[in-house]
């Protein structure tokens, strides 16, 4: 359980080269990200599927449910599917390697999991967030990393004769980018401003790259919103800012939950907020999607904790099951009012 991550991960965590080791002796390789996938998990993901293919390995690459309209951009060549149990779950079942990116537990990949587990492939986890679920056999997990992006850059460029594409640079950097928001939050680094240099060196477009992510949405997407904007409340004088959006008002607005991207972290623009909180009604999945952000000296993470979530520090979330809009909003306004989100 992820409550002991940090005794498994003293044994299982390993170092590039043995990952290089894990792909080498590897035929059938899957490579499997979250879903609701945001930048990071599409851009690590296919980094990765073609670092893999150049060592001639037969990729296949998933996420779960629907592929974001803003990531298809870096979605080279369609090679990231949907996963579709019916056709697709021979290839877990079969696989040498599975390689998992950019989340900390088995229930990000949904339905997915089931085959995971039932799989007789060595599995591999690439991951920036805290406290992982132990479910796989290798770690390469380093919560100081800004993005999973930076790590899969630092795989990759352990080879000294491994050239990185025009296209794998661009998913990179898009990956680092959406997880740094915009290379704006804390651990936003000189080591990770030297990586976007040679990123950009090798063909990454930044323009490009803002452009599709945050400027290629519908109009429901700005009704969307609107929505959210209207139902604002605030708490603990106006230092919490929260909102959220029903499954009845997707409908009523014709937009869909990739929609919502960088909606949480705009609420953080008044002045005297310091925490912003959005919650996100999936009537088809049955959960709420908790989403909590932070501004600089305040911490969320231990609230997703709460919730049965994680994340990091300033960028945290939890998917609450069983549970009503209303239920939810109330179990989190207590815990609001009850605690204190000041880093000491």
């Amino acid at each position: 359980m992820r409550n002991n991550a940090r005794n498994f991960i003293n044994e299982k965590n390993i170092e590039i080269d043995k990952i290089l080791d894990l792909v080498g002796e590897s035929n059938n390789i899957v490579i499997l990200t979250h879903k609701n996938p945001d930048g990071d998990a599409i851009g690590s993901a296919y980094a990765m599927l073609e670092y893999c293919k150049s060592k001639g390995k037969n990729v296949s690459a998933f996420v779960p449910y629907s592929f974001p309209s803003n990531m298809e951009f870096i979605n080279y060549g369609n090679r990231i599917k949907s996963f579709d149990e019916k056709q697709d779950k021979d290839k877990i079942l079969n696989a040498d390697l599975i390689i998992i990116v950019d989340l900390n537990s088995s229930e990000r990949i949904a339905y997915i999991a089931k085959y995971v587990r039932e799989s007789k492939a060595k599995k591999l986890l690439i991951d920036h967030h805290i406290d992982p679920e132990n479910f796989c056999d290798y770690y390469f997990v380093n919560s100081d990393s800004a993005s999973t992006g930076q790590l899969i850059y630092a795989i990759i460029k352990s080879e000294n004769n491994y050239e990185i594409s025009k296209r794998t640079a661009q998913a990179i950097y898009t990956a680092i980018m959406t997880d740094t928001g915009s290379f704006r939050f804390p651990k936003t680094d000189a080591n990770v401003h030297r990586i976007v240099k040679n990123l950009l060196e090798a063909g990454a477009d930044p323009v490009e790259a803002y452009d599709k992510v945050y400027n290629s949405f519908p109009i429901s997407a700005l009704k969307l919103r609107g929505r959210v904007y209207e139902k604002i409340e605030t708490f603990k004088n106006d230092t919490v800012c929260f909102s959220q959006i029903s499954e009845a008002e997707f409908k009523e607005l014709n937009s869909k939950e990739e929609e919502t991207e960088g909606i949480v972290e705009s609420l953080l623009a008044v002045k005297s907020v310091k925490i912003a909180i959005l919650l996100i009604e999936s009537a088809e999945r049955g959960e709420i999607r908790c989403s909590f952000r932070a501004k600089a000296n305040f911490n969320v993470s231990e609230m997703a904790r709460f919730f049965g979530g994680g994340g990091h520090t300033q960028a945290a979330g939890a998917r609450v099951i069983n549970k009503s809009l209303t239920d939810v909003r109330s179990e989190i306004i207590n815990y609001i009012e009850k605690n204190s989100f000041e880093v000491n």
